[in-house]
Parts: C-alpha cells; structure tokens; sequence
C-alpha cells in the first residue's frame, strides 16, 4: 500500500491499514557470544486495535558483511553476507516477547548486567514493568517467562527509560507527565521524575549463544 509522507496516519487509515508498530527502544544483549550480535527492541503496537506490542530480538551473524559492490543495477555497495544473499546482508528477527491485554505498549527495555534479565517498560498510563527471563535450553527462542515487578499508581504519569548501574545492583527510572498541580510545567507538563532503584541482586549468567 502506498501513502503520502505528507499526510500519511490520514492516507493509511483511509486505505484500511491496520494498526501500526512503532520502534522504540533497542539494545544489544550483552550476554549473546555466538557469531555477530545480538539486538532487541520494543515495537509499541496499537493497543486499540488489539495489537499489544512487542519484543523482537536479531541475529546478525556478520553485520560487517563482505562490502561486495552490487552492479549493474545502482552501483551502491552494499554490507553483502555472501553471494548467495544476492549481494545483500542477511540477519535473522524473531519476537521475544508478546504482549497482551494486561502487558502492552512496550517502549523501553534494558538488560541486567551479568543475569542477562530483560526489563520491558510499558507505554501506558498506570504502567508496569515486567522483568523477562532469558529464553532456556527450549524447543522456541522466546523469554522463558516475564513477570511483573513495578507499577505507576498515578494514572496521569507513565514509565519511560530504564537504565542499570554497571554493577547491575541499581537501576533508574523516568516517570514522566505526571499531573502535580504544585509543580512548575515543563514542556506542557507539571513535572518528570527520575527514580533510583536499589537493592537488585546481582547475578552471573552463563552466556548462550544463538546461532
């Protein structure tokens, strides 16, 4: 389907487009030893289409390619994995994590040092966090199972960037737009907030890789 740069939410609705993903937040996992990296980012969805969100993590087994020059067609030269790829450089997606009615709009993420931990931040007023378990020696490549570990009572403010420590024992976090009537407003909104969360264990993971 074709859209207009100019005006496309507009153009794709009155195409009949579907609801959208939306990059957010992407980070390499840091415990990933196999060829090449490891990336995963969070796609928000559209939680009024049903469409909950996402974790989507990529193998790139060579992401310096070859630099093989594609021709005659444009002349560009191309990170190509090998001629089999057609000149082009091949990495593999799969989704990590699925959202749900409860777990959705995901917009951040960020790993634990030395657990390998995924946190994923929702988008959402009354926010959570969930801390998702590294996939197991199982048949799939998805977390081994997310659980829910912090919640924003103030309906007027949502969770946003999440960060650790390098010790992986402290982490922070934003809370942005949260309605305080005391506050001077910043950017149209009375206040953001950064936490400091303490008291997270530290804990070393053997590193898997993936091929």
């Amino acid at each position: 389907m074709r859209v207009s740069g100019a005006n496309a939410r507009v153009d794709a609705h009155n195409k009949g487009a579907t609801g959208f993903y939306r990059p957010e937040d992407g980070h390499f996992d840091p415990l990933y030893v196999g060829p090449g990296v490891r990336f995963c980012w969070t796609n928000t969805g559209n939680e009024g289409a049903r469409n909950y969100g996402e974790v989507l993590c990529m193998v790139d087994t060579k992401p310096m390619g070859t630099g093989t020059k594609v021709a005659p067609k444009n002349g560009f030269t191309y990170l190509a994995d090998s001629l089999e790829t057609r000149g082009y450089a091949v990495a593999t997606a799969n989704r990590f994590v699925e959202g749900d009615a409860d777990f959705n709009s995901v917009d951040n993420l960020a790993f634990q040092p030395g657990s390998g931990i995924m946190y994923v931040i929702e988008d959402h007023e009354n926010g959570d966090i969930f801390a998702c378990l590294p996939d197991g020696e199982d048949r799939d490549v998805k977390t081994d199972g997310c659980l829910k570990i912090l919640s924003v009572k103030d309906s007027s403010a949502e969770p946003t960037g999440f960060i650790f420590s390098d010790d992986g024992t402290t982490a922070y976090l934003s809370i942005q737009h949260s309605n305080d009537a005391n506050m001077p407003q910043v950017d149209d909104y009375a206040t953001d907030d950064i936490l400091k969360i303490t008291g997270f264990k530290p804990v070393t993971r053997k590193s898997k890789s993936r091929p």
